[in-house]
């Protein structure tokens, strides 16, 4: 980049590409990002050097785009063999590969090709609904520095064994996304699951079987390590109403649930508090269902998130719906909902949030740390601008 006076246009000096990244770096969370960072590739030499890694970085994948994407990065090198230096060089920029909007565009082969060459720098893959298989889950066990697995959109049916046995030794992984279709209902042993050393997020879908036995065991066998669990079409688990019924001392602190559907656990609250460790419960607003009087264990909620829904209607909250939360739940710190939910604008939400708000003091005055401040307790509500 040069910069230097107007009158001597000669006299000029080249901004580092360092620097130049870091300018680059306030273009990426706009919606033109990877058209700004394509325009800058074409100022310069050093703008180019600067800004490729990052338009190849998160690549934005669309069935229009998607061949010009692999003719560039996954082409034949019988096709251009001086462009497969280049191309190599380009699969190691991407970190985060998204291709859930694409169906067919794409193949089982190719998107196992694809695989291979960017195994050396992706952290984040999402497959697409078509071609992606069980052949496709060797090349993207090799990724070594994944993060993070969603494979929601494949539409196999698989067992869950073959779904995670791959991703075993993966040191790195820390959230996967079971496929719609995964079959728990086959699993005899469920501690022959054999699950990634350091997952911390799980997405739950698929079949499970309503045993209670199968319940018991599968929570008592995942991970230690995991920390958040989203429940999202989990068909066979509506009749574990609580969690303590099951498995009253669970060992590890899972710090976050998200409830996203109503075909699953019935109330989700009921499953929240009935797990030691748990901070943050996320879940419609129509899933916000109360029986606090079953909870056998000290619950330790302090945030409970009631999403927008998607429904034409939404289900309204009344004062007396966040003051039975407030008061049932006595770790309670934070109740968070959308504007969507509340029928008047004025409507008066004073009793839960002073209730709140004073508990969030009394508990700085005698544990001292606390997730969440008192100055961020009470109830909060999310207008649309």
């Amino acid at each position: 980049m040069k910069i230097g006076s107007a009158i001597n246009p000669e006299a000029f000096v080249y901004l580092p590409v360092e620097i130049l990244q870091q300018i680059f770096f306030f273009l990426k969370d706009g919606s033109d990002s990877q058209r700004n960072f394509w325009a800058c590739c074409l100022v310069s030499r050093q703008w180019y050097s600067a800004a490729v890694p990052l338009l190849y970085e998160s690549p934005c994948l669309q069935g229009r785009n998607f061949e010009h994407f692999i003719y560039t990065v996954c082409s034949p090198t019988s096709i251009r063999r001086g462009r497969a230096a280049p191309a190599r060089e380009f699969a190691l920029y991407i970190k985060h590969l998204d291709m859930g909007s694409l169906a067919y565009e794409s193949s089982n082969s190719l998107t196992a090709r694809l695989l291979g060459r960017v195994k050396g720098g992706l952290e984040t893959f999402i497959a697409p609904a078509k071609t992606f298989s069980l052949n496709g889950f060797i090349p993207l066990s090799k990724c070594q520095q994944l993060r993070q697995i969603n494979l929601y959109s494949m539409f196999d049916s698989l067992r869950v064994d073959q779904v995670l046995r791959p991703f075993r030794k993966l040191k790195q992984l820390r959230a996967f996304a079971f496929p719609r279709s995964t079959d728990f209902r086959s699993v005899h042993d469920i501690t022959e699951i054999p699950w990634p050393p350091n997952l911390q997020r799980i997405t739950l879908n698929g079949f499970f079987p309503s045993r209670s036995l199968f319940s018991k065991s599968f929570l008592r066998d995942w991970p230690s390590s995991l920390r958040h669990v989203i429940l999202d079409r989990a068909c066979g688990l509506r009749r574990l109403y609580s969690l303590s019924d099951v498995y009253p001392n669970m060992p590890y602190k899972i710090l976050a649930v998200d409830v996203t559907t109503g075909s699953c656990l019935r109330p989700p609250i009921n499953m929240a508090l009935a797990c030691s460790g748990v901070r943050l419960l996320s879940l419609p607003a129509d899933l916000a269902i109360t029986n606090y009087s079953s909870c056998r264990t000290r619950p330790v909620l302090e945030r409970l998130d009631i999403r927008r829904t998607a429904k034409a209607e939404p289900h309204q909250l009344m004062p007396s719906d966040l003051l039975e939360h407030a008061e049932g739940i006595p770790t309670l710190l934070q109740i968070c909902l959308h504007s969507c939910h509340v029928d008047d604008e004025d409507m008066d939400f004073k009793a839960a949030d002073t209730l709140l708000k004073s508990r969030a003091q009394v508990r700085k005055r005698e544990n001292g740390t606390m997730a969440i401040e008192p100055h961020e307790a009470g109830v909060i509500v999310f207008w649309d601008d």
